[in-house]
């Protein structure tokens, strides 16, 4: 296996939803699904010359409001702040993976993480967020480019030569890396979120 593109997610409801497996819905879709995904792709993506897994993220983690109390964000009442929330932790699992592959020798896989910008798309439109978010999401999709100049930046990386050797990288619309800007408190959530979600997984062993 090449290349592994996490890009299934959603902006849910500030209704709380809570999932079969006792975790909270947005959390569960934007943050498990591609570590759990991931993992258990290793292997095969281990057997590729040269294999790059993109995760997708959003500038939106600039409103997230972490807890390591409340990873789910269950104390969360707003379905856009538990949004960014689940996108700075994409971020954050992103850059600890990278740095446990390298630690484990395994050169062969890089991961990045990619905001792939505001496009035209259904997303969002049929959650309620109340009524001034609802607004903006109905507004900006009469506003915003095509689909397609989502995929700029995971193409990018899916493909090209020169980001080959880069990983745990945060890239934005526009193919540039960037530096996340997190504060020291955001940066130590990191190994307590990955240990979080390692946890979860070994349910399913």
């Amino acid at each position: 296996m090449d290349t592994l593109i996490n890009n299934a997610g959603a902006v849910l409801s500030d209704s709380i939803v809570k999932t079969k497996d006792g975790l909270e819905a947005t959390f569960a879709l934007n943050v498990m699904a591609p570590f759990f995904l991931t993992k258990k792709l290793l292997p095969a993506l281990q057997k590729s010359d040269e294999a790059r897994v993109i995760n997708m993220s959003s500038a939106t983690y600039r409103i997230a409001k972490p807890d390591a109390n409340d990873f789910n964000s269950f104390n969360n009442k707003s379905g856009q702040s538990r949004y960014g929330t689940s996108k700075l932790y994409v971020i954050l699992n992103t850059q600890t993976m990278a740095d446990m592959l390298k630690e484990k020798g395994i050169k062969n896989v890089t991961i990045n993480v990619s905001h792939p910008g505001a496009v035209a798309t259904k997303f969002g439109q049929d959650s309620n967020l109340g009524f001034f978010n609802n607004l903006i999401y109905k507004f900006a999709v009469k506003v915003m480019p095509a689909p397609a100049n989502g995929a700029i930046t995971n193409t990018y990386l899916a493909s090209d030569a020169g980001v080959a050797n880069v990983s745990g990288v945060f890239f934005d619309n526009k193919k540039n890396q960037i530096k996340p800007k997190f504060s020291a408190k955001r940066q130590a959530l990191a190994k307590l979120l990955y240990e979080y979600c390692e946890s979860i997984l070994q349910r399913f062993e």
